[in-house]
């Protein structure tokens, strides 16, 4: 496990869930919807921020990047805790649009608990 994921003491069953996509040159690990749903209901009321997602496609055990990204800035003068709600929310909207019976794709969620500075 990777980064500040260490730290959200997921469930074993949760973290079993986790595809690394260190073989496919990214050093971070890829969820499937219901985890990465279940990831960002344990990051309510937490100051953690969803800094950014990438949706990848797996097929025959490996992972191809789609399109599908995206990223959320705070905005000028926003506090931290109300960033990291707001782009908690935005991740949510973003890992919904997919169908709950679309095993392939699965969410790279990149975590942040401070604004780079």
């Amino acid at each position: 496990m990777t980064g500040l994921f260490r730290n959200l003491d997921l469930p074993r069953d949760l973290s079993d869930q986790a595809l690394s996509l260190d073989r496919d040159g990214l050093r971070q690990v890829a969820w499937p919807r219901d985890a990465a749903l279940h990831i960002l209901d344990l990051l309510q009321d937490r100051a953690i921020a969803v800094r950014a997602g990438l949706v990848v496609q797996v097929e025959g055990g490996r992972a191809s990047r789609t399109f599908d990204r995206w990223e959320t800035a705070p905005e000028p003068g926003e506090a931290f805790p109300a960033f990291a709600a707001r782009s908690q929310a935005q991740a949510r909207s973003c890992v919904l649009h997919y169908p709950a019976d679309d095993p392939t794709h699965r969410f790279v969620l990149s975590l942040a608990d401070r604004l780079e500075g």
